[in-house]
């Protein structure tokens, strides 16, 4: 569906630009 490849999208822009964080940022539950 749209909506795991959107997510999957999404996990992967956050990782980038939250990147100086440790761990990164979950903005989004699973």
């Amino acid at each position: 569906m749209y909506i795991g490849a959107f997510l999957l999208l999404a996990e992967t822009i956050a990782a980038f630009v939250m990147m100086p964080f440790p761990g990164g940022l979950v903005f989004l539950p699973d």
